[in-house]
This record gives C-alpha cells, sequence and structure tokens, in this order.
C-alpha cells in the first residue's frame, strides 16, 4: 500500500484524500470480527454503542417505515432485538464506509453518488447469489462486504484519471474496451489491486483483500468470493447501477459461471430479484449518506 500511495502522490493524487484511505473505519474490523465469532446481541451493541454516529443511525432506521415499530425505538438494545442482529451487522458495515465511497469519481465520468450506488447494488447481489448457491452464513456475509468494497480502489486511481484523462477510458462504451487493461496500460496498476492494497493496510481479513484483488479476474484465485462478486458486479452493472465510462462494459468470465454452478437462467432470476429489492436498497443508501 504504501508503495501504492507513493505512486498516487506522484501522480498529484490529493494528500488528504490519501490519508483518509490509509484509516480504516474502527467500527468495521471490530463487527467482522464478531461476525465470524457468532456474536450475541449484547456484543453487537457494544461495539456499536462507542460510535456516537452509527447508533444515531442505527436508531433512525429502527424508526423508520421499514420496520413500523409501534412504539419510538430509543435504545440500541430495542434497535438490534426490532431489526435483527445479521440486519444490523449488514447496516454497520454500510454506514461505516459510506463516507470513503460516497463521492463523485469524475475520471471515470461517475457523478455524485454513482459509487455509492453501484456498491451497495453489488453487495446486495452478492449477499442473494450467496444465499442462493447455498453458501454458510460466514461466506454470504463477506461477500456482501466484498462486494460494497470491490471498487474502492477507483477513489484512489479516479485523482489520476481527473488530473490526466485516459482518451481509451472515455470510448470504452462504444467499443467495449478492457477497463482493467486500460488502467493498467496507463497507471501501471488497475483499480482492484489497488483496492486490496488498500483493505490490506486496513487489516482486514486476506479473504476479503484476495477477492478484491480478483473481482475481475476470479480465475486467479481459489476463493468463490471473487466468482460471486465478479457477478454480481456485472448484476448491477446490466440491471441499470453501473455509472460512468465503463457502464456497459460487463463481461462475464466463463470461471465465474461454474466456481458457483450459476447459469443464465438464475442470473436473470437475480437481476428480478434486484428490482424487487430496489426500495430497500435505495432506502440503505439514503440513511447511510
Amino acid at each position: 500500500m504504501r508503495e501504492t500511495i507513493n505512486q498516487g502522490s506522484r501522480s498529484n493524487a490529493n494528500p488528504k484524500l490519501t490519508e483518509q484511505l490509509k484509516s480504516s473505519p474502527a467500527i468495521l474490523n471490530q463487527i467482522l470480527e464478531k461476525y465470524r465469532n457468532d456474536p450475541d446481541i449484547d456484543e453487537v451493541i457494544e461495539i456499536i454503542r462507542l460510535d456516537a454516529e452509527i447508533t444515531t443511525r442505527i436508531l433512525e432506521i429502527a424508526n423508520s417505515a421499514a420496520f413500523s415499530p409501534g412504539s419510538p425505538v430509543t435504545s440500541l438494545k430495542s434497535a438490534v432485538s426490532n431489526i435483527g442482529s445479521n440486519e444490523i451487522i449488514r447496516n454497520v458495515i454500510c454506514l461505516a464506509v459510506s463516507g470513503k465511497l460516497d463521492r463523485p469519481l469524475s475520471g471515470y465520468g461517475m457523478e455524485d453518488h454513482d459509487l455509492w450506488r453501484h456498491s451497495v447494488y453489488t453487495a446486495y447481489a452478492a449477499e442473494r447469489l450467496g444465499q442462493i448457491c447455498s453458501m454458510d452464513d460466514e461466506t454470504v456475509q463477506t461477500a456482501f462486504t466484498v462486494g460494497l468494497l470491490h471498487d474502492i480502489g477507483k477513489v484512489l486511481t479516479n485523482e489520476y484519471l481527473k488530473r490526466h484523462p485516459v482518451s481509451p477510458l472515455i470510448s470504452v462504451t462504444k467499443d467495449g474496451a478492457d477497463v482493467i487493461q486500460i488502467e493498467r496500460n496507463n497507471l501501471f496498476m488497475d483499480h482492484a489491486q489497488t483496492g486490496a492494497e488498500i483493505i490490506r493496510y486496513w487489516n482486514l481479513p486476506e479473504i476479503i483483500t484476495d477477492a478484491i484483488r480478483y473481482h475481475h479476474a476470479p480465475g486467479n484465485t481459489q476463493s468463490p468470493i471473487a466468482s460471486i462478486v465478479h457477478l454480481a458486479d456485472a448484476a448491477a452493472h446490466i440491471s441499470g447501477h453501473g455509472y460512468g465510462f465503463s457502464a456497459m462494459a460487463s463481461h462475464i468470465d466463463q470461471v465465474a459461471w461454474e466456481r458457483t454452478g450459476f447459469n443464465s437462467e438464475m442470473f436473470y432470476l437475480l437481476l428480478m430479484e434486484l428490482q424487487i429489492m430496489e426500495s430497500e436498497i435505495e432506502r440503505m443508501m439514503g440513511l447511510a449518506r
């Protein structure tokens, strides 16, 4: 990551942004660690209550129309009880990283909220895909986290692209060019590699780092999560939630089909489910901003 940051500095990357990306949301590491150990409600509350902003947002969610509380929810314990610990964890992960992802990326032709919206839709698609493939709960939760963070590397590579626009990238939707290869040719490191280094710097589990690094090349790893997120990323693009210059570039690697056992009919059903979940996903996006 230090080499990546140094490269960013030489390409006039915003030093404040670089420092922000070096800093992992503390609550993210804690909540993921607890999830892997099958936490009880009291453990989840103990983590959340130390973060005033996330506590406030969780209470907002618990009091929203989506959960239709009979009376006002005023405590974290009641909020977790009403919403459910798994749903709470998903919400906390989104709230923890939204500040790093909810920003325009002019170098990629992405406007306000585009990256955040694509990331959230990919996360939900990855979670549902994992469930359909009968993955265990930990794998499904990890797929959600990777889906949410899969494009975080673009936040840093954007710093170069917005100062040095790459014409092949701008025309990617016209000729179906490979965005990853264009990044490598011009930046010497693509956004997936950059994102993996950011996540490694955060000391998140290697399984998350690995899946982010190879979400565009699932055949280069044995991790099924890379294949899940590869398909989920494509589903988000095809369902209309891919944005910027690469909005229509959604090549699907054959390895992802083979590793997950997914087929075109199942993929179509996943797209339908994303449409059905749209109001829930948009609610989450709004609360996490």
